[in-house]
């Protein structure tokens, strides 16, 4: 069984009243929640009073007992003793093995489930409950979930209950067919039982995000100027609010000193604040402390919090019910993250609190305070889009999830244009942060305990990053190929970057044959019942037109725009949206009817290139959603097809025989000698090499899809280049200098990765990006691998040096950064022009020492040089018996295990060490370690 229920609806309270009703064929079990705080709210608000089963709901205004009955607590806290022999005691009485047990209801967490295992349960759990409480920790694949699959096995039931159902895929994160209660927040609202005036507020910092972890607010700028300024706007909004109870959420990393700014200023407005920012027990302990006193309040006035400022500790669990207002740093990444986070401020007030201030008792306000991610950015439509996707969500989370992957409100382009990384500024540190980087994004988006696969994600997301230029992702086959030709790990991580990759392209190929035949670059959505991306993203735009005018710039104010909606809004447009995606069940009968129906009037076959709709069909459906849904035997067709099979199956054309590799790869060589070039998707017809008639965009599409007797997954180009035949980019040294000699004379300046078409300079198709990327990845004929672009032109003396650089500049310029912010540089330091006296940044003078390049004669970075200096110490040395040692002490004083972002572990290495420096290292194998580990597998065989 699945409860579906919003943030602030009592799911502590619909567990226990179900507990309740099913007492007689119930014994007991276990509930199991993510964090203390959240099993606190179970054993603190809900008193049991036996034998009538009355509850007594602490913070109730108006609940009236009958009987005399003694009073005693319906949960017992389960706690972990350390101690295997009492744990197994404990549960065994519990579940009734060795005694009879009252209470017969457990509370504990995930964590402790997943440190006991199974081993401590009876083999038969028969009449027993296990409640997941967050049960989208227990997604496929964890821990959780296998623990959940064994509890079943043994005759046990499960209840999953969430507030957010479905993960960013599509996926639902429970067992599916199962029976499901849903109750939504728009319900919730409507019925009176959360406020009903929904407002979302974006405030624009005057500052342009150098990474997408400072956007989404996982990061706080480096720069200090600029993060104070988000301070102080978050400040000036709370003020202008009129001091309303709120929630401060700021960047997990980098934050302490952040959180104590804000919490001064918050205290000259008389506030009384809570400061959970940190990772500290004495942190987690007060804010237990004073939610469980903030729970028991039922008046307004006697509430002795006014804010909370924390980072992650209120991203579940966590309720506050006197919450109205949400000040968010960045905009996060989920959606479910975003609804986590604004349900704080989606309590009931107006019933519970009579002295509540009127202009708050039913608003629920959440504000993003983000840097820009371009100068140009159309922010006004990203937070008008978000918004009303996020009030979709609020009403069906399936119908929501649908829409979530058309809509880009992160920016994802104009970031990577930003940040963009290539080849040349990939090795050794600079690699190793790269990776860090990811790795620490990528794990807090991915609920997977699997380390191998985390660390697949990361090192994904690191050469994503890597390959990434001039804000052009690559190519899934271009990720393949270097995690081929790199080897960065060992046989299992890099098998799986290549299976999850595989995944990528199998979920991707409706896609590839939509590029193949008209270039329409779409995503599938996950749901089986599938439109493509494209048709997705107009339906939801045409569905908000009439809502433009709930959205309204503030340019006067610090607030730059707000959209306000209710409930009813909300349940409204995600009827009107649900109805125009939602598509009956196919039949292959009911396909070929229309098929042939097609034929009859038109005398031609019909294809998903066809625009309109299709007119033999009594609702709204489209050739290409028809062509989707056989290629993926999605909406109740079983078995995999396409248009053009069902033509040859109704003898409308003739079909094609089977292919097989050796024969493409004769034709491929065949055609070379020919032409003297490799055949593209674009050569034409292949009646040449091949016995029937064929074209190469043909047997491109079957290289694909693993079509007509193929078991492949390759393009044409990607054959070709495994066999040898394409070997560079057709560009050469002599070649690059007369092109950028030609182009100089005829325009008066050097060209840049953005100056269009390079044909007429070449003397071949091309353009300056894809020379740009040529020299990024090593594919210049002459040219040696690492030397960038600009970097090529410099040393050829066809762009000036703007300046002397030689190293004792360099270190120069290291002291007066270090004299000025007290930190050492780093190539993501952004300018360095005013250390140098010329126009340059730190990631060119990183790339400059690294590649030896404008004078530098030996390889050298900024690290080193740091090093060199005396700014900067040299880590020492790790092993894995020094790290296991570490971690042991941890848990001996927190009582759980470390994370990377567990912060400092100077008390538990004797030296100045982080953990997040610790997996970094254990991962990317520096410092005496052996590559490709986590904290995580350490933990594992420390277990075992």
């Amino acid at each position: 069984m699945a409860i579906v229920a919003p943030t602030g609806a009592g799911k502590s309270t619909i567990i226990t009243s179900i507990i309740l009703k099913l007492k007689s064929p119930i014994k007991g079990g276990i509930i199991a929640a993510p964090q203390q705080a959240i099993e606190s709210g179970f054993y603190e608000d809900v008193e049991y009073y036996a034998p009538e089963s009355y509850l007594a709901y602490k913070n109730s205004v108006s609940t009236k007992f009958i009987g005399k009955s003694k009073k005693e607590n319906l949960y017992k806290r389960l706690r972990e003793s350390r101690s295997k022999e009492k744990d197994d005691d404990m549960i065994n009485i519990l579940l009734g093995v060795t005694q009879p047990s009252q209470p017969k209801w457990a509370l504990t967490t995930h964590q402790q489930m997943t440190h006991w295992g199974d081993s401590l349960w009876p083999s038969d759990l028969s009449g027993f409950a296990l409640f997941i409480d967050e049960a989208h920790h227990a997604g496929d694949g964890t821990e959780l979930f296998k623990l959940c699959s064994e509890w079943i096995k043994r005759g046990g039931q499960v209840i999953y209950v969430t507030a957010t159902p479905y993960r960013a895929d599509g996926n639902l994160i429970y067992p599916e067919n199962i029976p499901t209660f849903t109750w939504s927040m728009s319900e919730h609202a409507s019925s009176g039982f959360a406020p009903n005036d929904f407002l979302t507020r974006l405030v624009l910092v005057d500052a342009i995000a150098s990474t997408m972890s400072e956007y989404t607010g996982d990061t706080a700028p480096g720069d200090s100027v600029i993060a104070e300024g988000v301070i102080g706007k978050m400040f000036r909004a709370w003020i202008d609010d009129g001091c309303p109870k709120a929630v401060f959420i700021l960047p997990a990393n980098n934050s302490i000193e952040l959180s104590n700014k804000l919490e001064e200023l918050l205290k000259t407005k008389g506030a009384r604040v809570v400061n959970v920012v940190g990772t500290d027990s004495a942190k987690k302990d007060s804010l237990i402390s004073a939610l469980d006193s903030e729970r028991k309040v039922l008046k307004s006035s006697d509430s002795k919090v006014d804010a909370f400022i924390a980072c992650k500790r209120f991203d579940e669990g966590t309720d506050w019910p006197l919450c109205s207002h949400v000040y968010n740093w960045g905009v996060p990444k989920s959606i479910g993250l975003i609804l986590q986070r604004w349900g704080r401020a989606c309590r009931q007030k107006t019933i519970r609190y009579s002295d509540y201030p009127e202009k708050f008792k039913n608003t629920a306000c959440i504000t993003f305070f983000t840097l820009k991610a371009a100068k140009d950015s159309s922010l006004e439509n990203k937070h008008f889009e978000l918004s009303w996707l996020l009030a979709t969500f609020m009403s069906d989370w399936k119908t929501g999830s649908k829409f979530q992957n058309t809509i880009d409100f992160h920016f994802q382009n104009a970031i990577n244009k930003i940040t963009k990384a290539s080849l040349d500024s990939a090795k050794d540190e600079a690699e190793y942060d790269a990776v860090q980087k990811s790795e620490e994004e990528a794990i807090q988006s991915v609920k997977d305990p699997d380390t191998t696969r985390i660390m697949a994600k990361a090192k994904i997301a690191a050469i994503q990053d890597i390959l990434t230029v001039d804000g052009e992702s690559p190519t899934i086959e271009a990720i393949v190929s270097y995690i081929k030709t790199m080897k960065i790990g060992d046989d299992a991580l890099n098998s799986a970057m290549e299976k999850i990759m595989l995944e990528e392209i199998t979920r991707q190929v409706p896609e590839a044959i939509d590029c193949l035949y008209n270039k329409i670059n779409t995503t599938i959505s996950k749901f089986p019942d599938k439109i493509i991306k494209a048709d997705l993203l107009d339906i939801f735009r045409s569905v908000l037109l009439e809502y433009k005018d709930k959205t309204i710039s503030i340019s006067e104010d610090i607030v730059s725009f707000q959209t306000a909606f209710t409930g009813q809004d909300s349940r409204e447009i995600s009827r009107r949206l649900k109805e125009l995606v939602e598509k009956p069940d196919l039949d292959i009968g009911s396909v070929k009817k229309i098929i042939q129906q097609y034929y009859d009037k038109y005398g031609k076959i019909p294809h998903q290139r066809l625009d309109g709709d299709i007119e033999f069909l009594p609702y709204k459906e489209t050739w290409r959603a028809l062509q989707l849904a056989l290629l993926t035997c999605g909406r109740g067709l079983g078995k995999k097809s396409s248009i053009r099979k069902v033509c040859e199956d109704l003898g409308l054309v003739h079909g094609k025989k089977d292919l097989s590799l050796d024969g493409i790869k004769l034709a491929i060589s065949e055609y070379t000698k020919d032409k003297n070039a490799a055949p593209t998707k674009g050569s034409g017809s292949t009646s040449m090499y091949f016995e029937d008639e064929e074209t190469w965009q043909g047997i491109n599409e079957a290289l694909i899809g693993g079509w007509r007797g193929l078991d492949t997954s390759i393009t044409l180009r990607s054959l070709c280049q495994d066999m040898g035949l394409i070997r560079d980019s057709g560009i050469s040294r002599e070649n690059a200098i007369d092109a950028i000699t030609l182009y100089k004379q005829e325009i008066g300046e050097c060209p840049t990765s953005r100056s269009g078409d390079a044909t007429k300079y070449f003397g071949f198709k091309t353009n300056w990006s894809i020379v740009y990327q040529a020299f990024a990845r090593g594919s210049v004929e002459g040219v040696e691998d690492g030397l960038g672009f600009i970097e090529f032109m410099v040393k050829n003396n066809l762009k000036d040096n703007k300046g002397e650089f030689n190293l004792e500049i360099v270190k120069n310029a290291i002291l007066e950064f270090y004299d000025e912010t007290k930190l050492c540089p780093v190539e993501r330091s952004g300018d360095a022009t005013k250390y140098f006296g010329f126009k340059i940044t730190w990631k060119i003078v990183e790339k400059r020492l690294r590649g030896k390049l404008c004078g530098i004669k030996e390889e050298t970075s900024l690290k080193s040089l740091c090093i060199e200096l005396g700014l900067k110490a040299v880590k020492p040395q790790l092993s894995n018996d020094i790290i296991v040692m570490a971690i042991k002490k941890y848990y001996d004083e927190n009582s759980c295990y470390p994370t990377q972002r567990s912060g400092d572990a100077t008390k538990y290495f004797g030296f100045q060490e982080t953990w997040a420096s610790v997996s970094s290292a254990l991962c990317s194998g520096i410092r005496g370690l052996k590559a490709n580990q986590g904290i995580f597998s350490l933990r594992q065989n420390m277990e075992s």
